[in-house]
């Protein structure tokens, strides 16, 4: 039926079919994506902790020096600082020969238990009063040589051991030798023991000070005395005009440099008044 239409069958053939747009394949290029991609300068943000935490506990216990001398105190074998091994205390032989006889006097199971409880104290200071209590200092009675040079020894020391008596505990008088090896000590811890009993007369105070001192040195640069006198300059000129607080902390760190010097001589006498006297300076008040 021809109502006046015609129709190009070559613009037909030029409209491709859903079919056929399917079947061929799309064909893309690498310039149409773009690749997002994390500069290498980026630093990673950290997040800062607001719980703290649980500290780090202080098992002095644990430490190597701590074992060293809880070795040494009991008696056991142990090796020191310097990678020497120090042999563990042993009761040795009695005296042989002596004119107080003492191993007729003293028996071994004696000896054996008086050395038992002495290194299982596993305290210095209370080793230390042990020795003491036994051994016992006295004038010398006579000199051999009068016209000499005066000898240096002006004491004599008698070595006594615990024995079971009908009266009890008494203490039976014995050579040095059989003194010493009962206890395997040398002598300069008995001249310890004694001159401790004579600087203090109680042993009740007494710590064992060996492998410590108390000459830490304590260094002070001067630019930080001069950032303290810096801070605190305007600080009297402040004060004079209107009271300030000032906690506890403070007013004891402001002493501290008094005493050493740090803030100017001048001003001591304005800080150590800080607080009235009559104040007391644990209920200062916390604000700055």
């Amino acid at each position: 039926m021809d109502n006046g239409l015609t129709i190009n069958t070559d613009s037909v053939s030029a409209i491709s079919t859903p079919c056929n747009l399917i079947s061929s394949p799309a064909t893309f290029n690498d310039s149409d994506y773009s690749v997002v991609s994390t500069p290498k300068n980026t630093k990673r943000r950290s997040k800062k902790r607001t719980d703290v935490g649980r500290k780090r506990l202080k098992l002095e216990n644990d430490w190597i020096a701590r074992k060293r001398k809880r070795l040494c105190n009991t008696g056991l074998e142990y090796t020191t600082s310097k990678g020497k091994t120090k042999a563990a205390r042993s009761m040795e032989a009695s005296c042989e020969k002596c004119r107080l006889q003492c191993y007729n006097k003293i028996g071994y199971e004696v000896r054996v238990d008086l050395f038992d409880k002495f290194w299982k104290t596993g305290d210095h200071a209370k080793q230390w009063e042990i020795i003491a209590k036994y051994v016992i200092q006295k004038s010398k009675k006579t000199a051999t040589n009068v016209e000499s040079e005066s000898s240096r020894r002006s004491h004599t020391l008698h070595y006594h051991l615990p024995i079971k008596s009908d009266n009890g505990i008494t203490l039976q008088k014995v050579c040095k030798t059989m003194f010493l090896n009962t206890f395997d000590i040398s002598k300069d811890f008995v001249y310890t023991a004694i001159r401790k009993i004579q600087e203090i007369n109680d042993f009740t105070d007494v710590t064992d000070d060996r492998g410590r001192h108390k000459n830490h040195k304590h260094v002070i640069s001067n630019e930080m005395k001069q950032s303290v006198i810096d801070h605190l300059e305007p600080f009297p000129e402040k004060a004079y005009k209107a009271l300030l607080k000032i906690n506890v902390a403070k007013y004891k760190d402001l002493i501290y440099y008094c005493d050493k010097h740090i803030i100017p001589e001048k001003y001591h006498t304005f800080y150590r008044n800080l607080l009235p006297a009559e104040h007391d300076v644990d209920n200062a008040s916390d604000d700055d």
